[in-house]
């Protein structure tokens, strides 16, 4: 049972891997192509902790997401 399950959940993590990777890649060229256009050096993820405070007026998020929709 256990290397039935095991198996399972190795499959469906690649199936996940597989069907986000183009809309990852999709993310990233979009952030790139804004960030060249506003003169950014550096594009983090908001939900990733490591920013302790930012001004929203830097956001991009909704402009990423109308370009890639």
């Amino acid at each position: 049972y256990q290397e039935l399950l095991q198996k399972s959940q190795a499959e469906i993590q690649k199936k996940e891997q597989e069907m986000s990777e183009p809309i990852i890649r999709k993310i990233r060229e979009r952030v790139t192509e804004l960030a060249k256009k506003k003169g950014y050096n550096l594009v983090l993820e908001k939900n990733d902790n490591i920013v302790i405070f930012s001004d929203d007026k830097n956001d991009i998020t909704e402009e990423v997401i109308k370009g890639i929709n």
